[in-house]
């Protein structure tokens, strides 16, 4: 045999479609809506400072450059 087995294609189509009920809608539970939220304040980052070190250094430079001004 070919390897046929149940009914012809033909023979399907003819047998009346039985609908399958509808499934219902599903509804979300109602949420009232969100107050407005507020931004959270974030704090401004802060610039950091010269350094001890730094500020030496710089005031040596200074003083380097005018002697040879």
């Amino acid at each position: 045999m070919t390897g046929m087995s149940g009914a012809p294609l033909h023979v399907m189509k003819m047998l009346p479609a039985t609908k399958a009920p509808a499934p219902e809608p599903h509804k979300r539970p109602y949420t009232p809506p969100h107050p407005e939220r507020q931004q959270v304040a974030r704090p401004q980052k802060r610039r950091k400072g010269k350094s001890f070190g730094r500020k030496v250094f710089s005031e040596i430079w200074d003083i380097i450059e005018d002697v040879f001004d």
